[in-house]
């Protein structure tokens, strides 16, 4: 799912053949070739941290891994499509082996979520990732690249390299439907006001914050319930000690990730969604086309309350699809929930919008027009 399984499928859709080969990192998963839509996807096991610069000393070990599998699937590559920059070597290894191209698909800010992972020197980090980045990039054939505030990651990319296109990562769209399932869920939360929330579940995404608002607002409306759905992090355990604090249990659910077609069908029983981003670097950098979880809530109908700060609630503001607020500030986010569940005909209006939105041009479909065009020129004219 995502960006990357969205390229694939477009790809893969207007024939091109497509290889999937992934670094497995986790031990517990031992499968040696899945499929995904009927494309291949071969794992490549070799054990090594998540979130840590000590992954580079395993990288030696995962290239050669990723060398002998390429070797041994026989296949002639004309592009090596790398989706992550500590490949970029390897890449352009491949493409040398293979005669083929390399597209480096940079669909996170690389350079500043690197220098994160230092406690120190982070601004040192990030200078001396984006040298060694720029090293590589500039040699690429094409760039894909995402929207950020003032369009500074494609400013950069573009004076190094000519050929780079920007891929927002909007849902395509398709309304996933399941009548039967839809009809349980309604059954279950049909005494609640559900408010959800979806997406990786941390503080940087406003995972405290929000629980200090639903405090507030279940004072009025205790029919509210929070579901909170997604991939869990350490900060859980902080966020479990809160509701019980505040006394919770009953106005929040954690539903572990869904695919994609199942979580939608959440998204139906609610009344609001949440983009509670924070002030980060990350967020702050984030232009326009960020923000994914906003245009999904949109996508189902639902009024957004999302960011103030910076570019990323800025297609909620402009659409007229939701509030935006200070994501810090949790007395204004409950005021914000408050209102939207005590105006249900305004919170439609806002979500009829939304919908309406996505539809016209905040949908994959478009930006898949601009990947298969970028293709087309990479292979028809070497470029």
């Amino acid at each position: 799912g995502g960006r990357i399984g969205n390229e694939i499928a477009a790809l893969s859709e207007a024939g091109h053949h497509i290889e999937f080969l992934a670094w497995n990192r986790n031990p517990s998963i031992d499968s040696e070739q899945t499929k995904w839509r009927n494309t291949p996807i071969h794992l490549i096991h070799h054990s090594a941290p998540f979130t840590s610069p000590k992954i580079i000393f395993h990288l030696k070990f995962a290239y050669r891994l990723f060398l002998q599998r390429a070797d041994r699937m026989e296949i002639s590559f004309d592009a090596i499509h790398c989706t992550h920059y500590i490949f970029l070597p390897l890449s352009f290894r491949l493409a040398r082996k293979y005669s083929a191209k390399v597209v480096y698909d940079a669909y996170e800010i690389h350079s500043l979520d690197f220098s994160q992972y230092f406690p120190f020197g982070k601004r040192f980090a990030e200078i001396l990732f984006k040298l060694i980045e720029n090293r590589f990039a500039t040699k690429a054939n094409l760039i894909l690249t995402v929207d950020t505030a003032k369009d500074a990651i494609e400013q950069r990319y573009r004076q190094i390299n000519l050929n780079v296109e920007v891929l927002n990562n909007f849902p395509d769209l398709s309304f996933p439907s399941n009548p039967e399932k839809e009809k349980n869920l309604k059954k279950i939360y049909e005494e609640r006001k559900i408010i959800v929330y979806i997406g990786g579940i941390e503080e940087r995404k406003g995972l405290l914050v929000s629980l200090d608002a639903l405090q507030k607002v279940r004072l009025e409306n205790p029919e509210v319930k929070l579901l909170l759905i997604g991939s869990f992090g350490k900060e859980i355990v902080e966020a479990e000690k809160q509701i019980l604090r505040l006394n919770l249990q009953e106005h929040v659910e954690f539903i572990n990730w869904l695919p994609y077609d199942e979580m939608f069908l959440y998204l139906k029983t609610a009344k609001i969604g949440m983009a509670l981003y924070q002030p980060d670097l990350h967020n702050l950098a984030c232009g326009k086309g960020g923000g994914r979880k906003c245009f999904d809530y949109m996508k189902a109908g639902l009024p957004v309350i999302a960011p103030e700060f910076g570019e990323i609630g800025a297609s909620v503001k402009d659409e007229k699809c939701g509030i935006l607020v200070d994501t810090t500030n949790p007395e204004q986010i409950a005021r914000t929930m408050t209102y939207l569940l005590q105006h249900p005909d305004e919170a439609q209006t806002m979500g009829l919008k939304g919908r309406k939105a996505v539809e016209e041009k905040y949908n994959w479909n478009i930006e898949k027009q601009k990947l298969l065009k970028a293709y087309e020129r990479l292979l028809s004219n070497g470029s």
